[in-house]
């Protein structure tokens, strides 16, 4: 079961660079595929564009209540050992990956624009939408860095490189105090409501569980998000279901006056083991006609 579970990571690696409208994106593929380095994960080229650029300056808007045009990061040593300190994991107390995912969604969002803005100038009325293909092209774009690409308004791309970078900074300056409290929990907060609470007024503090901080996203192993996640998870091996694992979000039940209301999400919501087989029976419902 391993053998093919790995055969079937690589071959969704593989297949993920050239049907990236099939697949999610690769790197999900890749960090299952336990790669030794883990920053040449997903982030790999978003952490050697941060560290090339240097996060040195940004430009802050006027409508954020500030006469002066650039200044410098209030601590620049604070960025860097935020990116250094990285822990290879989206966890939900790691500013660096937070960090680097703002950037790396910026930088696709202007060189993407950049790339169809003949189209949208043609078709004003359409909405392009950014397809899941385009990681290949936008690495090869930023690595590469061809002049006849240069997106339009750059002397360069460092200089392009450095306007997604100071965006990211004034969108993030916004939201966190320092960039150290800046973590990736602050965002991924999980919200899972039960069907009725929003009809019943009062009813959500009784249905609805915690909202939790919780690590994982989109292009991770753990898929996770605000409002999506993974609807159980769990491991067996034939022959060997006594040594399985199973989580499962919520419970069993989804009568709040149940025992088993609630019970078992703690392993879910947690990543910690819990077994696949069920205990000894401890209630029993008969059928008669």
């Amino acid at each position: 079961a391993r053998l093919l579970a790995l055969q079937v990571i690589v071959h969704r690696r593989r297949l993920g660079r050239r049907l990236g409208r099939v697949f999610p994106r690769p790197s999900r593929a890749v960090n299952m595929d336990k790669q030794p380095e883990p920053k040449t994960v997903f982030f790999a080229h978003s952490f050697n564009l941060a560290a090339e650029v240097g996060f040195p300056l940004f430009t802050k808007p006027a409508n954020l209540g500030s006469s002066v045009g650039i200044r410098r990061v209030k601590d620049r040593s604070e960025l860097k050992a935020a990116l250094a300190a990285w822990s290879g994991h989206a966890a939900i107390d790691d500013p660096a990956y937070r960090l680097v995912r703002a950037f790396r969604l910026e930088l696709e969002r202007r060189a993407y624009y950049a790339l169809i803005a003949p189209a949208r100038a043609a078709n004003p009325a359409v909405h392009f939408h950014i397809p899941a293909s385009f990681e290949g092209p936008l690495w090869a774009l930023v690595s590469d860095r061809p002049a006849n690409l240069l997106p339009p308004g750059q002397s360069d791309w460092r200089s392009f490189l450095l306007a997604a970078v100071d965006a990211t900074l004034v969108d993030l300056e916004a939201d966190c105090a320092t960039l150290a409290a800046c973590s990736w929990g602050r965002v991924n907060l999980v919200r899972i409501r039960h069907p009725l609470s929003g009809a019943v007024p009062g009813m959500a503090r009784l249905l609805d569980l915690p909202v939790e901080m919780l690590p994982g996203d989109e292009d991770m192993p753990r898929v996770q998000g605000a409002n999506f996640g993974a609807s159980e998870r769990f491991a067996v091996s034939p022959g060997h279901e006594a040594e399985a694992l199973f989580a499962m979000p919520g419970g069993q039940s989804g009568h709040p006056l149940s025992p088993y209301f609630r019970a078992g999400h703690e392993h879910w919501a947690h990543g910690t083991p819990a077994p696949f087989l069920p205990g000894p029976a401890e209630h029993r419902l008969t059928l008669t006609p």
